[in-house]
């Protein structure tokens, strides 16, 4: 690691936890990542059936309660 991006790491780790988290996204969201050809057009295609379905009531829906309380049984100490 270059002197730079370790001064800079190490002064970033003093920032308050919310400013962390802007940069964090900030710098996350600046890399450009090649997108698999079609994958969001698939992701669109996902989500509008997945609303239709649940308009239409053809989605079994799960109370926030009741996917905690599966959670705690898959991963009791997380």
């Amino acid at each position: 690691m270059n002197h730079t991006l370790e001064s800079i790491s190490c002064e970033a780790l003093e920032l308050p936890p919310d400013q962390r988290v802007t940069l964090a996204h900030r710098l996350l969201t600046s890399i450009d990542l090649d997108q698999e050809a079609g994958a969001a057009e698939a992701w669109q295609q996902e989500i509008e059936r997945r609303i239709q379905n649940y308009d239409q009531g053809l989605s079994k829906t799960v109370s926030a309660a009741e996917v905690f309380a599966r959670l705690a049984k898959i991963a009791p100490r997380r």
